[in-house]
């Protein structure tokens, strides 16, 4: 079945097939040998977080998917993070994040940022720590004269500390904030403190308006 996939260049069914089986050497062979390695990648990273239910296999074709991602010319740093996410490698996605900023490419930079940002939606407290904690350490204000990688390692922290992903929450709330204060007071003045009912009533009415 497999020779005949890869006679077909049926890769993808080669693909699923190999880790439905066990068979990551398969899997391996069906992704470089692909014309296209970045969407196999791809698709082996949900396969495998989508179907496959035992957690050690799950982080082996992970560990796979690190080395080839590694090993390739791809150059998909989200869903290399996310694999060393899942697997808890907190110091690899540190090392990745300096290499990137040490390139003092605004792409580069931006990638960092926006992986980190998912970081902070996805990872445990813990996780981010670890990750801060393996990143270089820089000073808490400027200083003169600073170049950009120190001014970019600096914005890196503060994103994985999450001030400013809540800071970027509470100015959208602040934003799309239409309660009626006066209204609300009106309500709040018309019973009295005890009455739960009413109170929860009034909490509801502002998170309705």
């Amino acid at each position: 079945m497999f020779a005949r996939c890869f006679e077909d260049k049926e890769y993808k069914q080669a693909l699923g097939i190999a880790v439905e089986s066990m068979r990551l050497d398969i899997a391996e062979k069906a992704i470089i040998d692909s014309d296209d390695v970045k969407s196999m990648l791809q698709y082996c990273y949900e396969v495998c977080m989508n179907l496959v239910n035992k957690r050690d296999f799950r982080c082996t074709v992970l560990e796979l998917l690190v080395k080839l991602y590694r090993q390739s010319n791809v150059r998909d740093y989200m869903n290399l993070c996310r694999c060393l996410l899942f697997l808890g490698k907190s110091g690899d996605i540190a090392a990745l994040f300096d290499t990137l900023l040490q390139n003092n490419s605004e792409d580069d930079t931006l990638l960092v940022s926006q992986i980190a940002f998912e970081l902070v939606d996805n990872a445990t407290q813990h996780f981010l720590t670890t990750v801060r904690e393996n990143l270089p350490e820089v000073p808490a204000e400027p200083v003169e004269n600073e170049g950009n990688y120190i001014r970019n390692l600096r914005q890196t922290h503060n994103i994985l500390k999450g001030d400013l992903t809540i800071g970027f929450y509470l100015e959208f709330l602040y934003r799309n904030n239409h309660a009626d204060l006066g209204l609300l007071k009106k309500i709040k003045s018309l019973f009295e403190p005890r009455i739960s009912v009413l109170h929860t009533a009034t909490i509801v009415t502002n998170a309705i308006m």
